[in-house]
């Protein structure tokens, strides 16, 4: 059986829904109301610590913040000490999903997982200590690129360029220069679920090898949106350049996964056109 946390939210609904039409037994755990298949067991608690692995499971942890600020130290201890106290049970293996993040942001080349990481903030520095909590235990680290698809949180880049498609006026972004890997949803919960699956050990990539900056992204969108010739604006731009794209070949290598959504084509399925 493969278990679930954080099964309420963005990348947890569709990583049951995969392991599902794998037809695998899954278990979807979360703190919130679910909306799952009828034929998913669900179990809501109050504390990921209560929650009792059934014979022979695999742990797939997704239960945590998608980000946290500055001086958000209570936040970050609760996470690590969670993921602690659920590592030490008795799992036939553990994937725990981390973040791209843990790399930091100074490198220009794509990020392999087998180089040291610097993570930098709560919610990054976090993350890497969880990592080596998994890594302990033997097992799976899965840190993910940007993720985007339906039902994506209303707050990041992909949303935010959506969100001003109807309004009047430049398209704004706080820095137009900074590059990311971006990741459709189903692809990110195909790779999650072969690592729960396949169980590799240590620290694994789910990207696409491919680096975009957000005016670019903002200029792919405006052009399926047919707005091309929509001026775009920065609010905050960074001095210094910002770049986080992942290496996927060990990945590839070891699980067979590669991403099947070019960007395109995912940004014209969230607005409904063809390309």
């Amino acid at each position: 059986m493969i278990v679930v946390t954080g099964a309420s939210g963005f990348l947890g609904r569709a990583v049951v829904a995969e392991v599902l039409r794998r037809g695998l037994p899954v278990l979807a755990v979360s703190r919130q109301r679910m909306t799952t298949e009828s034929s998913v067991p669900t179990l809501r608690l109050e504390t990921y610590s209560d929650l009792t692995p059934p014979g022979g499971a695999v742990l797939v942890h997704l239960a945590e913040p998608r980000a946290l600020d500055e001086g958000s130290g209570a936040k970050a201890a609760a996470m690590r000490e969670t993921f602690r106290s659920l590592a030490e049970k008795a799992w036939d293996h553990i994937v725990y999903v981390s973040s791209a993040s843990v790399y930091g942001d100074a490198v220009t080349t794509p990020r392999r997982a087998d180089e040291p990481i610097k993570p930098q903030g709560a919610y990054a520095e976090g993350k890497a200590v969880c990592e080596r909590v998994a890594i302990a235990a033997g097992g799976t680290v899965a840190r993910l690129a940007n993720l985007y698809g339906p039902g994506m949180a209303p707050n990041n880049v992909v949303s935010d360029i959506l969100n001003q498609l109807g309004r009047p006026g430049p398209l704004a972004l706080r820095d137009a220069k900074s590059v990311r890997d971006y990741l459709w949803i189903a692809d990110a919960a195909t790779g999650v679920a072969d690592a729960a699956v396949a169980r590799p050990k240590g620290p694994i990539n789910l990207g696409t090898g491919i680096g975009t900056s957000v005016g670019a992204l903002a200029r792919r969108v405006l052009a399926l949106a047919g707005q091309d010739g929509r001026a775009i604006t920065e609010t905050a731009p960074q001095l210094r350049e910002s770049t986080l794209v992942l290496d996927i070949a060990q990945t590839s290598a070891l699980l067979g996964w590669v991403p099947a959504t070019p960007l395109a084509r995912g940004l014209a399925a969230l607005l409904g056109v063809k390309t």
